[in-house]
C-alpha cells in the first residue's frame, strides 16, 4: 500500500511539473494574442482527447488526456483555414510581422520569466550558502599538486571574484580542462596559483556516463548567510536564468559536435522521474528543478526546427527580408520535416529512458542472479 502511495505521489509531482511548465508557455502565447487583438479559439493543456472543456467568451479552455504538451489555437493560424471576412482583422495571419513575432516569442519568454521568478522567490530573505573554503585536499589531485591547502578560501577564478562554492564548482566544470588561475586567501594573505582540472568519469543515478572536471577538494562545512531584498532577489533570478540559458546552448552545441554523448538525452520520462526525485528533497529543490527545465524548454523551443516556435520566428524574419509570405507548399513540407525530426529525437530519447529505467534494471537483476548461482555452485 505504501509503495502504491509513493508511486502515486511521484506521478503527481511529475505531472504537476509538466503542467506548470506547459501552462506558463501557452499562457505567454495566449496573453500576447489577446493583447494584440487576435482571436484565440482554443487554449488547451495536453494532447489527445479532451477530458474537460469549458467555453468562456470566444475561447474554449480544454484539458486533454496526455499531459505532455499543450497548444493555443488562434484564428487564421492554419495554412488552409477559411476566415470569415468580418473576422479577418482578428486573424493571426493578417497581423503584421512584429505582431506575429511577439505572439510566438511570448511562449519562450514566459518560460524564462517563470524561471527567473522562481529563483528570485527562493532568494528572497536570508539565504544560506557554502563559501569556497577548502576543508580537505585529495592526495595526488590537481589541487594538491598546485599547492592548495586545507583552510584556504578561493576568492577568484581567472580574475573573476566568487563568493560561493557552487560558483567554484561551475567554473571548474566549464573549464573543459583548461588551466584555471585561482586567487585564494590563506591566513590573511592573498596568493595566486594555477591548477589544471582533471577529468573524471562517473555514473549518474540513472547509469549515464558523466564526464566531470575536478581539482580534488572537499568544501568546508561552514555555512554563511546572505540577505536579499526584492530587487536583489530579482537580479539573482535574472542572472541565474541567463547563466542556465548559456549553459543549455553550450550543451546543445556539445551534442551536435559530439563532445557530449547523445546517450545522455532523455525524454519526458526522465524529466518526470527527476521531478519526483527532487520533490522528495523538498519544495526548494523541486521548484529549482522546474526553473531549470523551464529554461531548457525555452531554449529548445527557439531552435529553428519546423513546428517549434524558433522556426516560425525564422520564417517571419525571412518574410521581412523578401517582403512576401513564404509559400504554403514550403511551409507544409517544412512542417512534415519538423514532425519527422522531432519524432526521431523523441523515439531515441524514449529508447534511452527505457534502457535507463527498465532494461538496465533487468540486466543488473540477471547479473545478480548469475553471481548468486555461481556462489551456490562453488565448492
Amino acid at each position: 500500500m505504501e509503495s502504491v502511495l509513493e508511486n502515486s505521489l511521484r506521478v503527481f509531482y511529475a505531472v504537476l511539473a509538466f503542467g506548470i511548465l506547459i501552462f506558463f508557455h501557452e499562457l505567454g502565447h495566449f496573453l500576447m494574442a489577446k493583447l494584440m487583438n487576435v482571436k484565440v479559439v482554443t487554449f488547451a493543456l495536453g494532447f489527445g482527447a479532451k477530458i474537460f472543456k469549458v467555453r468562456r467568451g470566444e475561447t474554449d479552455y480544454a484539458l486533454c488526456a496526455i499531459p505532455l504538451g499543450g497548444y493555443v489555437k488562434m484564428l487564421g493560424e492554419e495554412l488552409d483555414e477559411e476566415v470569415p471576412p468580418h473576422e479577418i482583422h482578428r486573424s493571426f495571419s493578417a497581423k503584421s510581422i512584429p505582431t506575429r513575432f511577439s505572439i510566438v516569442m511570448a511562449g519562450p519568454a514566459f518560460n524564462l520569466a517563470l524561471a527567473a521568478l522562481i529563483v528570485a522567490l527562493l532568494h528572497l530573505g536570508e539565504v544560506p550558502y557554502l563559501p569556497p573554503k577548502v576543508q580537505e585536499v585529495v592526495e595526488g589531485s590537481p589541487a594538491s599538486q598546485a599547492g592548495i591547502l586545507p583552510g584556504d578560501e578561493i576568492i577568484a577564478v581567472n580574475g573573476k571574484a566568487i563568493k560561493r562554492f557552487q560558483e567554484l564548482r561551475e567554473r571548474i566544470l566549464e573549464s573543459e580542462g583548461a588551466p584555471l588561475q585561482l586567487s585564494l586567501m590563506r591566513e590573511g594573505t592573498v596568493l595566486d596559483l594555477t591548477v589544471l582540472p582533471r577529468m573524471k568519469v562517473e555514473l549518474s543515478p540513472y547509469g549515464d556516463e558523466m564526464r566531470l572536471w575536478q581539482i580534488g577538494i572537499v568544501p568546508a562545512s561552514e555555512v554563511r548567510f546572505e540577505t536579499f531584498g526584492p530587487v536583489g532577489a530579482l537580479w539573482q533570478g535574472i542572472r541565474w536564468t541567463w547563466e542556465k540559458c548559456w549553459f543549455t546552448v553550450k550543451t546543445l552545441w556539445k551534442l551536435l559536435t559530439g563532445k557530449e554523448s547523445i546517450k545522455n538525452i532523455g525524454s519526458p520520462l526522465l524529466i518526470g522521474a527527476e521531478a519526483a526525485k527532487q520533490a522528495e528533497f523538498g519544495l526548494s529543490s523541486y521548484l529549482s528543478f522546474i526553473a531549470f527545465v523551464s529554461v531548457i524548454l525555452a531554449v529548445m523551443n527557439l531552435l529553428p526546427i519546423p513546428i517549434l516556435d524558433g522556426s516560425h520566428l525564422l520564417y517571419f524574419l525571412v518574410e521581412a527580408v523578401i517582403r512576401r509570405p513564404l509559400s504554403k507548399r514550403f511551409l507544409g513540407v517544412a512542417q512534415y520535416v519538423g514532425v519527422g525530426i522531432l519524432v526521431c529525437i523523441m523515439a531515441w530519447a524514449v529508447y534511452r529512458d527505457l534502457d535507463r529505467f527498465y532494461w538496465k534494471a533487468k540486466r543488473s537483476q540477471s547479473q545478480a542472479v548469475e553471481m548468486e548461482q555461481k556462489r551456490d555452485s562453488s565448492p
